[in-house]
């Protein structure tokens, strides 16, 4: 099972990811990790997805990433 992690904008904080804009994807943590500190993203938020067979499932808010942790 592969992992995807989306950022999105601030709108996201609230767990309603359809009315929020992707900031960036990452496949991996580390991935996320890096690019959550580009100042660029102050009020973002990622979410980790499991990807399985294209479709994106078990959606859980990862606020221990940056730019929030």
């Amino acid at each position: 099972m592969e992992k995807l992690f989306i950022l999105y904008d601030g709108r996201a904080k609230n767990g309603d990811t359809d009315s929020a804009c992707v900031y960036v994807t990452a496949s991996s943590e580390k991935e996320a990790k890096k690019d959550g500190k580009d100042e660029s993203w102050q009020d973002g938020v990622w979410f980790e997805y499991d990807c399985v067979d294209g479709i994106l499932i078990n959606k859980k808010m990862r606020m221990d990433l940056p730019p929030n942790g």
